[in-house]
């Protein structure tokens, strides 16, 4: 990877994290908010582990889904915090960050809706990889490990369909991981862009094409620097491809970027 300059912080405060807010809902309630086509993500999208549960696997689900919402900025798990549960994302996006020994922060993903966190070591247990934090306002379901344990050894059910959203987790890190491998920088940014834009989405009014990441965020999850990155941007932006929004970025014509990439690709 080039070497690049990220912003420098410094090691974790010891400050607790904000409580989040607590929805009282019924398990029944719960339960249908979680079945619903979730905005960003296919009602039968393989990525989100309820998407293939029928109603009796929900019933059962739902006494043990507690939702909550985290309001921008607001941290959900620390890393090196004990991993005690999964958390589903419904609406809004959460990232995950990592403070490297050198004092860098890093972003690792970009949480949509139908994605969970964390996607490994919530068999095993262990301490959480990265920090969670919540881009926008963003809904999610928690489920305590020690319950998510026991409903998975009592139903393998329920055992395969995690296994078939991990499986969806790992081929998206694959594309990744082949864009890093395949693409030029430039593509990588555009990859990216389309990836996120098409599952950004939230419901409560933000459009599926605005992405709120700062350039040395989307340097991070391309593998290149921030100046390079900006000056990408510039040009997507000169194009007409990209705008500004609300301290992030918004796709305003996919067809072309995605376009760039085909002419590459020929």
């Amino acid at each position: 990877m080039i070497p690049c300059t990220y912003d420098q912080v410094g090691a974790p405060s010891p400050r607790p994290p904000a409580k989040p807010q607590f929805t009282a809902a019924p398990p029944a309630a719960v339960a249908h908010a979680v079945l619903q086509p979730m905005p960003g993500c296919s009602h039968r999208c393989s990525a989100c582990f309820f998407a293939r549960l029928n109603q009796e696997q929900l019933d059962l689900l739902s006494p043990y889904l507690h939702p909550r919402t985290y309001a921008a900025g607001q941290r959900l798990v620390r890393q090196g915090d004990e991993i005690d549960g999964i958390y589903f994302v419904v609406d809004g996006n959460l990232k995950a960050t990592q403070v490297t020994l050198a004092g860098q922060q890093v972003l690792l993903h970009l949480l949509a809706p139908g994605d969970s966190f964390p996607a490994a070591g919530i068999v095993e247990g262990g301490e959480h990889p990265a920090t969670l934090q919540a881009v926008r306002a963003t809904r999610v379901t928690y489920v305590r490990r020690s319950d998510f344990l026991r409903l998975l050894s009592q139903r393998a059910d329920l055992a395969v369909e995690l296994i078939r959203a991990l499986g969806s987790h790992m081929s998206r890190l694959d594309e990744r991981l082949s864009d890093l491998s395949l693409l030029r920088l430039r593509d990588r940014v555009i990859a990216l862009l389309l990836r996120l834009s098409q599952r950004s989405g939230n419901a409560s009014g933000r459009g599926p094409n605005e992405i709120q990441l700062t350039h040395a965020e989307i340097a991070s999850l391309v593998g290149g620097c921030r100046e390079t990155v900006t000056r990408v941007l510039a040009e997507f932006r000169r194009e007409g491809w990209v705008g500004l929004h609300q301290g992030g970025l918004a796709v305003l014509d996919p067809a072309a970027l995605a376009e760039q990439l085909h002419q590459e690709a020929d």
